[in-house]
């Protein structure tokens, strides 16, 4: 119930959590509405110490925790990464026959193993006992079928974290159903909205995003089990992940119009908020109505911050068609306004900059030579992400995982079996 709009259906929750599930907290506040609650509850008294730290050495925000990734594709395996990157060790298992290299699966320790056999679920399970996070994204029921799912998963590790990442997500009519990106922008509205029959360019989106939220929810996952020691099963799904991505178009209520922009001629929200083109290529204009008489100085608009609509469109398409992109880009920051070029893609990332970030990073990978791909995209300042080994052969961690587990003995018979692949490996970067 909407202060203003009255009843309002709008998006849920993105991810669930079946032991802390969290539920919508209300409609919004109006603001300054809390003012007198606010300042009610303040007082003199000083805030209480910052609780004394139990890992005082403590380099990353997830060192100590093992995950085990179990996934195929774009979104499960982003989980993974993200997990090690914030410093989880994390091991992932493929079987045999699988090609899973690529930057998505950099740093992680690699087994390829047949968890569909008695032998190579020996090993599994031995390594559920070390493990604090199992991130799974089969087609739903598959991991129970294999005798590998939750309940099993808890009945070996009481305080297990289950991240199961589906299509179609749990307990709804849909569950059982198989599903990739184009399947999660189907069913939720985005490719209607881009105008069919289309896919929304070669943009993984919803999976990476889904990847993204899965992260963020095993993490809730892993504070409520530090908080009270009880593991439990998590859950997001891409559907959940692309309604999530339209939140702002996904509402309802008494009058409501839906005339956002659609469709791939879409240039923007409305002529403030838009690309325009100068000479010599694009940029984006993102300015406000109080902003107007501003861009009218800059431009030398006489009247400017009078013109609305269709006309201060068209003013601003002649004013900009005038000059090159790096002139109307520089005219408009120096009246204060938002604005900036276009980046071509390779431009961004060989940018010194953004090489000095580090959200462009080079690394060497065996077959390959030097790769440029994404780096570390959040800061911490006290224990920061860190960039994983580089991409390397699936099952080149084979003899040092069983190693670990005591297990090295079986090798030469689960190799002979096909259970365990450690010889003639796949390359480096065999995809993402």
């Amino acid at each position: 119930d909407d202060p203003l709009l009255g009843r309002t259906w709008m998006p849920g929750l993105p991810v669930r959590l079946t032991a802390c599930p969290g539920a919508p907290q209300g409609p919004r506040r109006l603001p300054d509405a809390d003012r007198a609650h606010v300042l009610a509850a303040l007082d003199d008294r000083p805030p209480p110490p910052p609780p004394a730290g139990t890992e005082p050495d403590l380099r990353h925000p997830l060192q100590g925790m093992r995950v085990l990734d179990l996934c195929l594709a774009l979104a499960g395996p982003t989980c993974g990464r993200l997990l090690l990157e914030f410093g989880a060790e994390v091991i992932k298992i493929d079987p045999p026959n699988a090609r899973a290299g690529g930057y998505l699966n950099r740093g992680k320790r690699s087994l390829l193993l047949d968890l569909d056999s008695l032998e190579g679920q020996r090993v599994f399970w031995k390594l559920v006992e070390l493990a604090d996070v199992v991130v799974e994204n089969f087609s739903p029921g598959t991991a129970d079928r294999l005798g590998i799912g939750y309940a099993e998963a808890r009945a070996r590790r009481p305080d297990i974290i289950y991240t199961s990442i589906s299509c179609y997500g749990y307990g709804g009519p849909w569950t059982p159903w198989r599903g990739w990106e184009r399947q999660g922008q189907a069913v939720t509205g985005i490719m209607e909205r881009t105008a069919l029959p289309s896919v929304l360019g070669p943009y993984n989106l919803v999976d990476i995003g889904t990847g993204v939220l899965a992260t963020f929810a095993t993490a809730l996952a892993i504070y409520y089990r530090l908080q009270t020691g009880q593991g439990q099963h998590v859950q997001a799904s891409l559907v959940q992940t692309a309604t999530y991505h339209q939140a702002p178009y996904m509402l309802d209520y008494a009058g409501h119009v839906a005339d956002e922009p659609r469709g791939y001629e879409a240039l923007g929200a409305g002529p403030l908020q838009r690309f325009y083109q100068a000479k010599d290529g694009w940029f984006f204009l993102g300015a406000t109505e109080a902003e107007k008489p501003q861009i009218g100085v800059a431009l030398g608009v006489e009247g400017f911050e009078r013109l609305q609509g269709t006309a201060m469109e068209q003013a601003l398409c002649t004013a900009f068609a005038q000059g090159t992109v790096a002139e109307c880009v520089a005219r408009l920051r120096e009246a204060g306004v938002s604005a900036h070029a276009v980046v071509p893609l390779a431009a961004l990332m060989t940018d010194p900059e953004v090489r000095a970030r580090g959200l462009s990073v080079h690394q060497e990978v065996e077959g390959v030579g030097a790769c440029t791909m994404p780096g570390l995209s959040v800061h911490l300042s006290e224990t920061p992400m860190r960039l994983g080994d580089p991409p390397r052969r699936p099952g080149s961690d084979a003899v040092a995982v069983l190693r670990d587990l005591g297990l090295e003995a079986l090798l030469p018979n689960l190799e002979k079996a096909w259970v365990l692949r450690v010889s003639d490996l796949p390359p480096a970067w065999g995809g993402v």
